[in-house]
């Protein structure tokens, strides 16, 4: 299908010999012309969707073929489809939206026509289209092939097309969304149909719903809300996109909060993952002193997660989770440093986080009540996300530690543990059925500890380095002058 936009003018299109191109033909003259040659007996109609498309999402397109499907029911040869953008609709520039539409890798087409007509109403379009499609096909004549002009909209939107008359070869679609079916009342011979409410998640995104979830940060579920290509332009402009509309891109720009349980890296790999890879996602939680944190506690965590991907679990997720006073002997690095080490330690890393739920609560807490955190925050900031899939938590910890006990059940809450073997026996603690899994390869931590803490004592920038990375280690051995804040923590 044409695609009658210019990048980043701001100035409509024009087709060949200077015409607007208002009302893009090529698909429509071919499907009129196939239609003819066959002669099937069946109506002829096309679709036309007026509306703010700020930007244009799943929704759209499901609609529309929600409203194909229910013409063709009709006994209506459906041959083709627009979608008009109105001028003055929407927080983005017309310009963009117009953008957006042209990235569409559809068979619908896209009209300018009521972007260069300013306050335009939705019925003005159907008779605009109308007219445009009488001088298309010369169908003035009664003896002409007739071709039906059906709008479609939302059942929110019915009042804008109570002026429609079906003896002027129009109609309407309405496409409602779950649970509205009964309370409204199909037409046929007022030529008013009413579509079947699609299974999709997307039945009920509207603009309002993509816009909190973007305000949200909830990164993942806008990606899939935007069709591939309109999200490659929202979420990955091209530095000649960022230039031309940077206005309407910083609107749609998510900003993952920050929070006790920080969610950036989860998001960005759910977008990597994409909805094809939506199998049973799992977080990682590893719950220590973290005095300071090592690079072992990565390694285990590295190594929980293989044994998870293993057996068909998707990690999207990975957090350290520093102790709170409680659980300390006393005597120990303060919150702050620890946080400070482990944060630093896990800047260049893919998927791990730092928590400080933990650090921030009151009292010794159980392996459940840290897990039920994570997956209660992350459901609850990210509803549209996780809605409908199975999210499991699991702790990563070494076998010496088992964090439920067998009589807990935590399975049953999709709950689990990962347990990096002290020993060769330790093999033997793997339980599938309960969501208990043994990783492959046995890390002593004492040691690596006992390693750790000979290189910061004697000054060994190389092992320190190797135990600490190069991030932390330098903050500990060389804090600047406006690191020093925390005297008692690097005299300890």
């Amino acid at each position: 299908a044409q695609r009658p936009v210019r990048v980043g003018t701001g100035i409509p299109s024009m087709a060949t010999g200077g015409k607007p191109a208002e009302w893009p033909m090529e698909q429509f003259r071919q499907a009129f012309s196939e239609a003819l040659t066959k002669r099937s007996g069946r109506n002829l109609a096309v679709l036309v969707f007026p509306g703010a498309f700020s930007p244009v999402h799943m929704g759209h397109l499901v609609m529309m073929d929600q409203a194909t499907e229910r013409l063709q029911r009709a006994g209506y040869d459906v041959l083709s489809g627009w979608l008009v953008p109105l001028a003055g609709s929407g927080h983005l520039s017309a310009t963009f939206r117009l953008k957006a539409l042209s990235e569409l890798k559809s068979s619908l087409m896209v009209s300018e026509w009521a972007v260069r007509n300013e306050k335009t109403k939705e019925m003005e379009v159907v008779h605009a289209l109308k007219e445009t499609l009488l001088e298309e096909t010369g169908s003035s004549s009664k003896g002409s092939a007739r071709v039906r002009v059906v709008a479609v909209c939302g059942a929110d939107e019915m009042k804008r097309y109570n002026s429609l008359k079906p003896q002027d070869m129009l109609g309407l679609v309405v496409v409602p969304q779950p649970g509205d079916e009964e309370f409204l009342l199909e037409k046929p011979l007022q030529q008013l149909y009413i579509a079947e409410a699609s299974p999709s998640k997307f039945a009920t995104l509207d603009g309002k719903v993509l816009e909190e979830a973007i305000a949200g940060g909830d990164m993942a579920f806008v990606s899939q809300a935007l069709p591939s290509d309109v999200n490659r332009l929202a979420l990955f402009p091209t530095v000649q996109e960022q230039q031309d509309f940077g206005f309407d891109l910083a609107k749609l720009e998510t900003q993952v909060p920050d929070g006790p349980w920080p969610a950036s890296k989860l998001m960005k790999k759910l977008v990597s993952v994409g909805p094809e890879g939506a199998r049973t996602w799992a977080v990682l939680i590893l719950s220590d002193a973290m005095a300071p944190a090592m690079k072992c506690h990565l390694d285990i965590l590295s190594q929980a997660r293989q044994r998870l991907e293993k057996r068909g679990y998707c990690v999207i997720g990975m957090w350290l989770s520093p102790w709170n006073e409680s659980k300390l002997k006393g005597g120990e690095l303060s919150r702050d440093f620890r946080s400070r080490v482990a944060k630093l330690m896990v800047s260049a890393e893919e998927l791990t986080m730092v928590s400080t739920w933990e650090m921030e609560q009151e009292g010794k807490l159980s392996a459940a009540q840290i897990a039920k955190s994570c997956r209660e925050t992350l459901t609850q900031m990210y509803p549209n996300t996780f809605e409908g899939s199975q999210l499991c938590v699991f702790h990563a910890c070494s076998s010496k530690n088992q964090p439920f006990k067998s009589s807990d059940q935590a399975f049953r809450d999709n709950l689990g543990s990962v347990l990096i073997p002290c020993t060769a026996e330790d093999m033997l603690l793997e339980k599938p059925a309960q969501l208990s899994f043994v990783t492959e390869e046995v890390i002593d931590v004492d040691e690596r500890e006992q390693f750790m803490m000979n290189a910061l004592r004697t000054g060994n920038i190389p092992a320190a380095v190797e135990a600490l990375g190069s991030a932390a280690a330098r903050f500990v051995l060389a804090p600047s002058n406006g690191e020093r804040e925390m005297q008692e923590d690097f005299k300890k």
